[in-house]
């Protein structure tokens, strides 16, 4: 994830946390076992709240986003 789009999903709550109707939702989409075979997507519709409530971590360095 790239500086941009993190900030492109705190923007995001940010207004929606406010009250104001959600018009914009930002969503992470994270496939999975593509080498192994035994493929999976795991979708975060509102990865910020999952971060909020210690479900996602997003490391800076690197913008890794980790399950927890």
């Amino acid at each position: 994830m790239s500086k941009s789009q993190y900030s492109r999903m705190r923007r995001y709550w940010s207004e929606a946390s406010t009250g104001s109707s959600r018009k914009k939702v930002f969503a992470i989409f994270r496939v999975y076992g593509i080498e192994s075979g035994e493929i999976g997507l795991k979708v975060y519709v509102d990865a910020e709240s999952a971060s909020q409530g210690g479900n996602l971590k997003f490391e800076a360095d690197s913008w890794a986003v980790r399950a927890l």
